[in-house]
């Protein structure tokens, strides 16, 4: 039996009832019908909006289910070491701005995850624990990574443009070739590749992404 059915009978029954006690106080039987079907009417009416307001409330909370569901599956795929797995979640929440802006922060996710080529621009990923990730050639614009365990971490021919490593464990992590590096953000708690603090003289990062240039030679130091 539908509930619309189920709704219905509720109402006809307690409109019968309330009309009926009126027939017993003495209530003509014209007065009755007209009673029964304006109580019938009435109760109808009330119940209806009953049922569609439970029916707004189950859809709701559905589609909130739904929504935890993808969100629990984008975190896997997100630290996936299947490239296009995780290319895809990437993609995914570049478009969900408090997921990408607020739910990231302090995650673990898999060692050695691939994010070759991804596109990870404005993400705030402060203070995951991200061993031996694979950016390489990815775009890092923006990417917040202050707090981060990125040890291992490869960040080949990345676009670190404006990427902020505050505080970051950058341990062993491989810059050869990193695009950008002198807008990316580092402080004297990151901890560069060599495992020593940064340093803007003695320990930056275009030493690693680019090994050729010697200190002296940097902009930085001039």
């Amino acid at each position: 039996m539908s509930r619309h059915a189920i709704f219905i009978g509720i109402g006809l029954v307690l409109g019968l009832i309330s009309t009926s006690i009126g027939l017993i106080n003495g209530q003509e039987w014209s007065g009755f019908w007209l009673n029964l079907g304006t109580e019938f009417l009435g109760a109808v009416m009330i119940y209806i909006s009953g049922f569609l307001i439970i029916e707004r409330w189950e859809k709701q909370r559905e589609e909130e289910r739904k929504h935890e569901a993808e969100k629990k599956k984008l975190l896997h795929d997100f630290g996936s070491r299947i490239n296009e797995d995780a290319r895809r979640a990437a993609e995914r929440i570049s478009s969900m701005r408090d997921f990408r802006v607020y739910e990231l922060t302090g995650q673990t996710f898999f060692r050695g995850a691939d994010h070759t080529g991804s596109e990870i621009i404005g993400f705030n990923l402060e203070s995951v624990h991200w061993n031996s990730v694979i950016f390489k050639d990815a775009v890092l614009t923006h990417t917040l990574f202050n707090g981060a365990i990125l040890q291992g971490a490869i960040f080949k021919g990345a676009n670190l443009s404006h990427t902020e490593f505050r505080g970051a464990d950058l341990t062993d992590a491989v810059f050869h070739g990193a695009k950008n590096t002198d807008t990316a953000i580092f402080d004297e708690y990151t901890i560069m590749p060599n495992g020593e603090p940064y340093n803007p003289r003695t320990n930056h990062i275009k030493s690693y992404s680019q090994p050729s240039v010697k200190f002296s030679e940097n902009p930085f130091y001039k």
